[in-house]
């Protein structure tokens, strides 16, 4: 395992969205990032990082941009509960671009290319959610960016969206976070840090024996994300608590979900980190995150999650498709 270099050859591993070329910036709107736990202490002190490169927040961003990604999926067209699509590393999910000129987004990958612009904007879309919709064949996509707000502060270059759309005859749900990314050459200024406003956004998706799919809201769970610069390893555990949604409204009281732990390795080659999700609660059978930290030296982050998972209690198979962001 290679650490995070503190000077490497990698210029041209600086990801686009870091800079712009003039005009109107990308519009962005603030989305809930959860519940904040309480911090764990750092074993080395991580005062307010000292920019140590310059950045540009999200905000600052101007003109035409396309941004690399970090995704993970759920098929709605197979399985009960909806099959998981991997999550896939920094730079391996959608593309998002935007076109300054026409203030329309495009994204492209898996098999998919789609468009939104102005015209399509949802004005039914939640509050604090810039929202599109764009029918096709009678099958509407859904497409919602928003700035992510862990512990209720927005962040300043982790953004995030979603999308539902028709692949191949086949509805899938993704989750993607993308933004400024930090470059390889410039790593936290400590080797282990804690991160200490951590939040989710998503879903699960449960089917018990028997029964019928149940939708629980994820808002209700918490998160921790630590990473060490030397052994090259980002660690996170989820504890999901759901709000199962019904037809009269949200539940009046939480469910426990399970509680799942991560190790994501990476190195001086590529900005990402990836691993699998293990569970001493459930039997997890398909889970992973995949993502990558943001503004200078790591100061957010943010990875996109995939679980799969059994109640070894009640047989209930389990989904989960989420969004986790991390500022320090």
């Amino acid at each position: 395992m290679k650490r995070w270099a503190y000077a490497v050859g990698a210029a041209g591993l600086v990801l686009a969205g870091c800079g712009g070329d003039g005009g109107s910036s990308p519009p962005i709107s603030v989305i809930p990032g959860g519940p904040s736990p309480t911090p764990t202490p750092s074993s080395s002190p991580t005062a307010t990082p000292t920019p140590s490169a310059s950045y540009q927040t999200y905000a600052q961003l101007t003109g035409n941009q396309s941004f690399q990604t970090a995704c993970a999926a759920l098929n709605f067209s197979n399985g009960n509960p909806p099959a998981p699509q991997p999550a896939t590393n920094f730079g391996d999910g959608l593309t998002l671009a935007y076109t300054a000129a026409t203030d329309s987004y495009t994204i492209s990958g898996d098999g998919l290319s789609l468009s939104y612009a102005p015209a399509q904007l949802d004005p039914a879309a939640p509050a604090g959610v810039r929202g599109y919709l764009r029918t096709e064949n009678g099958f509407t996509q859904r497409f919602s960016i928003g700035t992510p707000a862990p512990g209720g502060v927005a962040l300043d270059y982790v953004r995030a969206f979603s999308l539902r759309a028709l692949r191949n005859g086949q509805t899938l749900q993704y989750q993607c976070v993308f933004g400024v990314p930090t470059r390889l050459t410039d790593p936290p200024d400590a080797t282990t840090v804690t991160f200490t406003r951590v939040g989710i956004n998503g879903a699960a998706y449960v089917a018990p024996v028997g029964g019928g799919l149940q939708t629980y809201a994820l808002t209700a769970s918490t998160a921790t994300l630590s990473v060490n610069v030397a052994t090259g390893e980002a660690t996170t555990v989820l504890r999901l608590v759901g709000t199962l949604q019904t037809a009269s409204g949200p539940a009046s009281t939480t469910t426990e979900l399970g509680t799942f732990t991560g190790v994501g390795d990476f190195d001086d080659t590529r900005p990402s980190f990836y691993g699998p999700l293990t569970s001493t609660d459930r039997d997890s059978q398909f889970s992973f995150f995949g993502g990558w930290f943001f503004g200078p030296q790591g100061r957010e982050a943010a990875f996109s999650t995939q679980i799969l998972a059994v109640d070894r209690t009640t047989g209930a198979r389990m989904s989960v498709l989420a969004n986790v962001f991390a500022a320090r």
